[in-house]
């Protein structure tokens, strides 16, 4: 008897053992099923991503280009104007609404970038008061914004671009704090003990994180937000870009109380004082014959216009071959190229190499619907290279080909 129960409890403990064994691998084939459903939820959010970024990038090209043509009929519908016109008064608001577009444009560029960062000076404040309108049609009516802005902030080494991309995700990410509506305060300050670096604040008045949430918050696909809500990828982008613009970005929050997101970048002032308000500077603009290349009919009479109303005479060309055959024709005739970077028979390079390679001192302007960061500016010869975004007013246009062509005025 005693045998038999012996026999009945290993029979009892192998079958307890194997139906553990049994559990596990369930339970691992499970877990592995659900990082594979994971991954491949992943791929496809950032496939998604990755295709809205190239439509956006597409739209805001083709409507860059629309505007750029609303610009050149101000331009020019104020040169044929008599001083105090009625209209004058139309022609400033038409004027607005295509700058303001622009911004729009801007940032729809700046979410479709995946390139890198090409920080310059950019004045802290300004562009925080700049992006005003873009954090009220972020956040609706529901939430009121207010701006806490220390003067002696001074300017940030940083992407225009991609310092876009991290107040966007910023924004969004309050505005999804507060369903009902609440508080969005931004402020700028300079980092205490730390004269190198100022910084901004994005602070709002909803539900708050605990400190496991968050402990992930920076986690590439982690969200708070139910699935087909987010890709969680917001923060881990915002994560990456200060990092690689050698900054920090700090997060407090409590439950019920809100959550303030700061981020440091190093500063580009020398001393610190007062913000610098911008000087104007008086365009005079140039003499002698600027080759434009520009595919599109209507942008290129735009910016023609704009060269003419400044005193440059103009040769066009819609196209490369166009183009090497008016340069070819007379190459000393010409102070610079301004060209569109991506044309329909080839690029804007193409046509600037082979200028080059006839006249090495050749300045040459790219002007482009794109973000200026994508272009190749290493040409062969020993002239000056510049880009323009568009769209550009004239006085911008000018002032850039002053520039290029070592004619600023003070």
């Amino acid at each position: 008897g005693s045998l038999v129960l012996a026999a009945l409890g290993l029979l009892a403990a192998g079958v307890v053992y194997h139906i553990d064994r049994l559990r596990s691998e369930i339970t691992r084939r499970r877990d592995a099923e659900a990082r594979h459903q994971q991954a491949v939820a992943a791929l496809a959010d950032a496939a998604r991503s990755e295709a809205l970024g190239r439509l956006a990038a597409g739209v805001a090209h083709d409507f860059n280009n629309l505007l750029m043509v609303v610009l050149g009929g101000v331009d020019r519908a104020r040169m044929s104007l008599g001083e105090g016109s009625v209209v004058e008064a139309e022609l400033r608001t038409i004027e607005h609404a295509a700058l303001s577009g622009a911004d729009l444009n801007r940032q729809l560029l700046a979410f479709s970038s995946r390139n890198e960062a090409h920080p310059r000076v950019v004045p802290l404040n300004r562009t925080l008061l700049d992006a005003r309108e873009f954090f009220t049609r972020v956040l609706g009516e529901h939430v009121e914004v207010v701006f806490d802005l220390d003067e002696y902030t001074g300017s940030v080494l940083a992407d225009p671009g991609k310092l876009h991309q991290i107040l966007l995700n910023l924004v969004i990410n309050a505005r999804n704090a507060m369903p009902r509506g609440g508080r969005l305060e931004v402020s700028s300050t300079v980092r205490p003990g730390r004269p190198d670096q100022v910084g901004f604040s994005v602070s709002d008045t909803g539900i708050g994180m605990d400190d496991a949430t968050q402990a992930r918050i920076f986690d590439p696909y982690f969200s708070t937000r139910r699935h087909g809500e987010g890709t969680g990828l917001g923060l881990a982008t915002v994560r990456e870009i200060v990092r690689n613009h050698h900054g920090e970005i700090e997060v407090q929050s409590t439950p019920g109380a809100g959550t303030t997101f700061t981020v440091w970048l190093p500063r580009a002032d020398t001393e610190l004082g007062p913000t610098d308000q911008p000087v104007d500077r008086e365009v005079a603009g140039g003499e002698g014959t600027v080759l434009l290349v520009e595919d599109s009919e209507l942008v290129r009479e735009a910016v023609a216009g704009q060269l003419r109303r400044y005193g440059w005479q103009v040769v066009c060309a819609r196209g490369t071959e166009e183009a090497r055959r008016r340069f070819e024709a007379d190459a000393s005739t010409f102070v610079a190229l301004v060209t569109d970077a991506v044309l329909e028979d080839g690029s804007g390079r193409a046509i600037a190499e082979l200028a080059r390679r006839i006249r090495p001192d050749l300045p040459v302007l790219f002007i482009t619907g794109y973000t200026a960061d994508h272009l190749d500016l290493d040409l062969p010869g020993d002239g000056a290279v510049a880009t323009l975004t568009k769209p550009f007013q004239a006085d911008v246009l000018a002032e850039a080909l002053e520039e290029l062509l070592g004619a600023v005025v003070a």
